[in-house]
């Protein structure tokens, strides 16, 4: 399909076919394998979310993010 094709279409046609040009995509690479060393460290995280013990809270996340 060329891009006049593309050009051509409604908006509505254009993000239907992105969306299944993506989902093509998505079929098509393999989930990137985690390394250990980031395992590991999101196990930390994780146990120290379920004993309460985190370094801020979500809130106190969400300002640091909006910076």
């Amino acid at each position: 399909m060329s891009i006049e094709e593309i050009e051509r279409l409604s908006v509505a046609e254009r993000m239907e076919l992105m969306e299944e040009i993506w989902a093509s995509c998505r079929r098509e690479i393999a989930e990137p394998e985690t390394p250990e060393w980031h395992r590991k460290i999101l196990r930390e995280r994780l146990k120290k979310l379920e004993e309460g013990v985190a370094a801020y809270s979500i809130e106190e996340a969400r300002t640091r993010l909006r910076g």
